[in-house]
């Protein structure tokens, strides 16, 4: 009795083992199908085309940033990240005072003393709070103001650039967010049999990519632009 158990088990073991083997080898045939379909092919020369421009994108982007720490001279990365965080801290205060004197406006056109003191009592307690908290930065915050101010002409040619280049990142991004399920979707509708809707399908995802390509390489002049012009 043990004996023909032990054979049962043993038989089990090997239809298990067996049917693990199948099912790897039906997976690994089914991606090497995907593999060599032409669509996939032509999709990843894309992908490496636009790999590339990514890389170009972010030596841009550390050449930009290198210009503008020498625009900015003597006032350093840390001074100007100690303002920022001091300045963050005082924006909910700033907002709550820009809400007030909105209410402030309407209170002295409905000619309402009591309710036009009591905000302007708010206000001056903001304010004065807003004080306090930028009282350890003041120095630091002159030397941003003074170096901001002497780049108001500059910022005024750089806005238009910059306009468009936000723009064209969240188009970039949408576009890549696209492309990406797309691909998931070609994959999904390729393991179930529908080899004509996943050709379709990565057909779509390279016209996606080589749009995204396109859109990055607007991006990419734009950010040479702005170099040129704060260099």
């Amino acid at each position: 009795m043990k004996k023909m158990l032990s054979v049962s088990v043993i038989a089990a073991s090997l239809l298990a083992t067996s049917a693990v083997g199948a099912f790897a080898a039906e997976k690994e045939g089914k991606e090497a199908g995907w593999k060599s379909l032409p669509e996939v092919q032509a999709l990843k020369v894309l992908q490496v085309e636009q790999k590339a421009l990514q890389d170009k994108l972010k030596a841009q982007t550390q050449t930009n940033k290198q210009a503008w720490d020498i625009l900015w001279g003597d006032v350093t990365p840390e001074v100007r990240e100690t303002v920022k965080s001091a300045l963050a801290e005082t924006k909910p205060l700033r907002e709550e005072n820009k809400a007030l004197s909105a209410e402030l406006k309407e209170a002295k056109k409905a000619k309402d003393k009591e309710k036009v003191a009591s905000i302007k009592v708010e206000i001056a307690a903001n304010h004065t709070a807003i004080e306090e908290k930028l009282a350890h930065v003041q120095t630091e915050l002159a030397q941003v103001k003074e170096k901001k101010a002497s780049f108001k002409e500059m910022n005024q040619e750089l806005k238009p650039i910059r306009t468009e280049k936000k723009a064209n990142k969240e188009q970039a991004k949408e576009l890549k967010t696209n492309e990406k399920n797309t691909v998931k979707e070609a994959k999904e509708v390729f393991k179930a049999g529908d080899k004509e809707q996943a050709a379709a399908s990565l057909q779509e995802a390279a016209d996606l990519l080589k749009e995204l390509i396109e859109v990055q390489s607007e991006i990419l002049e734009q950010k040479q632009a702005i170099t040129e012009i704060i260099q």
